[in-house]
């Protein structure tokens, strides 16, 4: 990511073949770039839960 704003959305949630074809491997093979801090990490899965409990999140698809 760059240091522009970014948004977050609980509601719509991605649906992809992971590596997707816009994926390039790192020179190593692989394609993790680090983790999310924990605290982030936590707040996105509450947030996911929190909606989908509530009936609220639709999947998307995003494969072309």
């Amino acid at each position: 990511m760059d240091s522009e704003r970014h948004w977050i959305r609980f509601d719509e949630l991605n649906r992809f073949t992971w590596p997707g074809y816009d994926l390039r491997p790192k020179p190593d093979g692989t394609y993790q770039y680090g983790m999310l801090p924990r605290g982030l990490f936590e707040a996105l899965r509450n947030g996911i839960v929190e909606v989908h409990r509530a009936r609220r999140a639709q999947l998307v698809p995003r494969d072309e």
